[in-house]
């Protein structure tokens, strides 16, 4: 066996391995990001359940009904008073500004980078429908307009913990 030889030896096995640590990498990653996309989904339809479960009490008779209706300066120009989806193409414009609301895998909710936000808060700003929407789609991000805070959110699940070990703990 010549010098030549081991040398390429040596080269077809760091190729061969390099090929294997890939794909078991890959392998691994892929799968930890799977379930914990569906521990988002399931902790989202959970939530959905329990809120779903929460009896209101009924309205007396002598209190009557109150509609949430927006006063008319603030119905912009879609002429839409619920809270919807958009497309992408639509986000910011009409005289809408724009905010983030990320979503972190350890089920922390963010509106912009710091605010902590409350499941019932998240309901309130995007709707439940909306928001129940972001857990069944293969979309990295939705993007919903709601009039009556007069603001297009980009929502967007992140794949890190909020709490992520290099983050100092002051908040």
């Amino acid at each position: 066996m010549n010098i030549k030889d081991l040398g390429l030896g040596i080269g077809i096995g760091a190729i061969v391995g390099s090929i294997v640590t890939f794909f078991i990498t890959k392998h691994v990653l892929t799968k930890d990001f799977d379930t914990r996309s569906s521990d988002i989904a399931r902790y989202f339809r959970d939530k959905e359940t329990e809120s779903k479960q929460d009896v209101q009490p009924e309205p007396s008779v002598a209190e009557p009904v109150k509609e949430d209706v927006p006063p008319k300066e603030e119905i912009m120009t879609d002429n839409r008073t619920d809270i919807h989806l958009i497309t992408v193409d639509d986000y910011g414009k009409n005289g809408y500004p724009i905010q983030g609301i990320y979503i972190y895998t350890d089920g922390v909710i963010t509106l912009g980078d710091d605010q902590k936000i409350t499941i019932n808060e998240a309901y309130d700003i995007l709707g439940e429908n909306n928001f129940r929407d972001l857990a069944i789609t293969d979309e990295p991000a939705i993007y919903i307009r709601n009039p009556i805070t007069g603001y297009d959110y980009r929502v967007e699940q992140l794949s890190q913990d909020y709490y992520d070990d290099n983050m100092d703990d002051t908040d």
